[in-house]
């Protein structure tokens, strides 16, 4: 029994040992022994630390910080579009547009004063007149127009005194808004006509009789002057609905003839409108 068990055992560790001391210290071609390698698979493998994470934090950042960027731009592109827009639409109705005018006719009612009021009645006419806005106060502009004025049938004779005005005018507005009151001087030339039909009589003394006799005669005035003049006037715009505006204005026309200037004061109702290019 005990040879048995030596036999046994000699058998067992013999071969182990002469494999310990060939394979467990034998080097593989990679430098590493058995034992090494068995225990790298062994332990459990650690995570690398990789910067996409952190490229991946970066670019959020970076997003984060570009998307105000993106919400304040957006409505000033809106607001300059809309600017754009109410521009358009100004220069269309000539609220801001280059060229601004107005333009309009009156219905005019003529007094006339002093001494030609002793043989000239109440007259009637109309006025059109024009104005470039030089300034936002500020208009230069024509004016012309027609009145008539009958005569004293008892007096004169049948038969009217009228005039064409042709002037210059300049315009100066107090405000800008709803009511607009106004100043306004006209220089310019008064194309002036006389036209009637008056019977005379005057007293002559008859070379025969030694007495006097009436001698009858009907004589015919038609004549046409060219006068210089001048209309101060004052008034108020009314603006009515969008670019048309009420007038009433009150002016007095100042002629000037050879012998005496003839007055006239005028109140005006007319409509004006607003246009620009």
């Amino acid at each position: 029994m005990k040879r048995l068990l030596l036999i046994f055992l000699v058998s067992v560790f013999i071969p182990w040992g002469s494999f310990a001391n060939h394979s467990s210290y034998r080097k593989s071609a990679t430098g590493l022994n058995l034992f090494d390698l068995f225990q790298a698979q062994s332990q459990p493998k650690k995570k690398q630390n990789t910067p996409v994470k952190k490229e991946k934090e970066t670019q959020k950042v970076t997003t984060q910080k570009k998307e105000p960027t993106k919400t304040t731009t957006q409505p000033k592109e809106k607001k300059k579009k809309k600017v754009v827009r109410e521009k358009k639409k100004k220069k269309e109705t000539g609220t801001e547009a280059e060229w601004q005018f107005f333009a309009g006719p009156d219905l005019a009612f003529g007094f006339p004063l002093g001494k030609i009021r002793d043989s000239v009645n109440n007259g009637i006419g109309f006025n059109v007149r024009g104005e470039y806005f030089l300034m936002p106060q500020l208009n230069v502009g024509l004016a012309t127009g027609y009145k008539s004025y009958k005569y004293d049938q008892v007096l004169v004779g049948k038969g009217h005194f009228s005039y064409i005005p042709i002037k210059l005018t300049g315009t100066w507005y107090f405000a800008e808004e709803q009511f607009r009151p106004y100043v306004n001087l006209g220089l310019g030339v008064y194309l002036a006509k006389q036209k009637y039909d008056a019977d005379f009589w005057t007293l002559v003394q008859n070379p025969q009789t030694g007495r006097l006799d009436t001698l009858y005669e009907k004589k015919h005035m038609d004549a046409k002057q060219t006068k210089f003049g001048l209309t101060p006037s004052v008034g108020i715009l009314y603006n009515v609905k969008d670019d048309f505006f009420a007038n009433i204005s009150l002016s007095y026309d100042l002629i000037f003839t050879d012998r005496k200037s003839s007055n006239f004061i005028g109140i005006n109702l007319g409509l004006m409108y607003k246009f620009g290019f």
